[in-house]
């Protein structure tokens, strides 16, 4: 007996989820940001909630500076850093003033146009490797993390996501590097002994 196969279109099958669902992507090249030492946090040129979204990115600026892994850059050093981060703020959120710290120069265009599909929904956080156009960041994001209120002030639990996220990476990144090692030494089991050596 053949029983048919029926092709349900992608869009259906999005569909079904809700568009404001917690989305967290895989660390793609993790090792970059393993290895990074300077980002830029930027507003995502897509964002449609640009005031919402400055103060985001003053809030990511402030969370990562606590946690010190990185240094934080000025806009005048953009293509020279490690990774850029940018931020999204659901347009939907109620916004509080923007404090006046700095000017910064966003990447991308002027946005507004609301655009990107996991901002639409809920507050969103990329990271992008440092080697990016000065138009805005290009190529695929190392890491998205998009979930209501991730930008919230003052606690930004967007940046607390991403801190366990490299902590997790840096951990696997261990770990395979001493199976790396256990392997050569299985292979050459003289080196590394010190009562082998001439």
């Amino acid at each position: 007996m053949t029983i048919p196969i029926r092709v349900v279109p992608l869009f259906l099958i999005l569909a079904c989820f809700p568009a404001s669902a917690d989305y967290q992507s895989n660390f793609r090249q993790a090792k970059l940001a393993i290895d990074a030492r300077t980002v830029y946090v930027a507003v995502d040129p897509q964002t449609a909630n640009r005031t919402g979204s400055e103060y985001a990115r003053i809030d990511v600026e402030t969370a990562l500076a606590k946690w010190g892994r990185y240094s934080i850059a000025a806009a005048n050093e953009v293509g020279r850093v490690d990774l850029v981060v940018t931020v999204c703020v659901n347009l939907n959120r109620p916004i509080a003033p923007v404090p006046q710290t700095r000017i910064n120069v966003p990447l991308g265009s002027k946005g507004g146009d609301g655009a990107d599909e996991f901002c639409e929904a809920n507050d969103t956080l990329k990271v992008y490797a440092g080697d990016v156009a000065i138009g805005g960041p290009s190529g695929t994001p190392l890491w998205i993390y998009s979930a209501k209120d991730s930008l919230r002030h003052p606690d930004v639990p967007a940046v607390v996501v991403l801190r366990r996220a490299i902590e997790h990476a840096e951990r696997e990144e261990q770990t395979r590097q001493q199976k790396k090692q256990q392997k050569r030494q299985k292979q050459n089991p003289q080196q590394g002994n010190p009562q082998n050596q001439p």
